[in-house]
């Protein structure tokens, strides 16, 4: 589905047609701004249906329809297919038992920062996230936690299961749907949570979405146009959507009044690339990226002494805010800790 992302589709079409078994691409354009010129040269059959903007999952569910296979790739603009992708997901499907598979991700095109497990909401998680919020211990724990699943993640090197992916990319069964009759996307949510809630109906028919580590992806993550303030609203509406769907009530998110124990100190970028400097002669170390204190969820990538500068392909695309950022070794814990700002341009 597109909207507004129009720069983002040469790259995602080339992407796709390296791609063994795929014959053809169908864009829902959401905001009538795809020039059929724009686009690159390729052997897919590639076809636009202009829409106006009625959200992602309905969007999604319009695309499949006019879909010709059983197994349909739902994939984002912002998404690539790292060689071999879609085939490894494939194959998987001959062995597996399950209408829904997903690759793992990266944040760069050199993959050398690994993305975390998809989060997904569920109330025993809300409520965690919620202690990590009012008391020191609790995010000690939930952080411990985390870092377990997201070692556990990386390490696998079969297709295993996962209770939530990311809908930036998924493998779909489509004839499951049809004859559960059910849409794959609920289009009571115009805009996330969708993927949530379909990995959460997976799990209700007691099957569970998997994950195929042989399948590699990048996604570039959170390019879309809106306003911070526009994405908080609408995930806050998707998410109470979500919650008395499948939990009948709403829990409400707390002001944040947690403080580190200690300080963090704030790394001085002047409106570069942070560069993170690292003199532990250890190995292994990861540097790990965080959108708060307790890291839960974080992006991760290995580091060696003297340190390690953030390249200038995620900088330009990461949103302006607040960021956190650690140095941990796997039986040390953490050994350095930041906390920086990217401005807004």
């Amino acid at each position: 589905m597109n909207y507004y992302t129009d720069q983002l589709l040469p790259g995602l079409i080339n992407s796709l047609s390296s791609q063994s078994g795929t014959t053809e691409c169908i864009i829902v354009d959401n905001s009538r701004s795809i020039h059929p010129d724009s686009l690159p040269n390729s052997p897919l059959s590639i076809r636009i249906i202009k829409s106006k903007n009625i959200g992602y999952g309905r969007a999604i569910n319009i695309a499949l329809e006019q879909s010709r296979t059983k197994w349909v790739l739902l994939i984002n603009p912002d998404a690539r297919l790292l060689p071999g992708c879609l085939e490894n997901m494939a194959n998987a499907t001959k062995l597996l038992d399950t209408p829904l598979l997903g690759p793992r991700f990266y944040w760069d095109d050199n993959c050398d920062f690994r993305m975390p497990p998809a989060l997904g909401d569920h109330p025993s998680l809300y409520a965690s996230c919620c202690m990590a919020q009012q008391n020191k211990l609790e995010a000690s724990l939930l952080d411990s936690e985390w870092q377990i699943h997201h070692d556990y993640f990386w390490k696998q090197t079969s297709p295993f299961q996962e209770p939530f992916l990311s809908g930036a990319c998924m493998l779909v069964n489509t004839d499951w749907f049809q004859k559960a009759n059910e849409p794959v996307f609920d289009e009571d949510y115009f805009l996330y949570y969708e993927d949530t809630d379909l990995c959460l109906r997976i799990m209700k028919h007691d099957m569970m979405p998997i994950v195929v580590p042989s399948a590699g992806a990048v996604h570039y993550f959170n390019q879309a146009p809106d306003s911070e303030e526009k994405k908080q609203d609408l995930m806050e509406k998707s998410r109470i959507t979500y919650y008395k769907k499948h939990f009948g009530s709403i829990p409400r998110l707390p002001k944040i009044n947690w403080l580190p124990a200690k300080p963090i100190p704030d790394l001085d970028i002047a409106g570069t690339p942070p560069e993170f400097p690292c003199n532990f002669p250890l190995n292994p170390l990861t540097l790990e990226l965080a959108m708060n204190p307790w890291f839960v969820p974080f992006i991760q990538t290995d580091i060696s002494p003297p340190g390690l500068r953030l390249p200038n392909e995620v900088w330009k695309r990461l949103a302006p805010g607040p960021y956190f950022a650690r140095i941990r070794h796997p039986q040390l814990g953490t050994l350095k800790k930041w906390r920086f700002v990217k401005p807004t341009i």
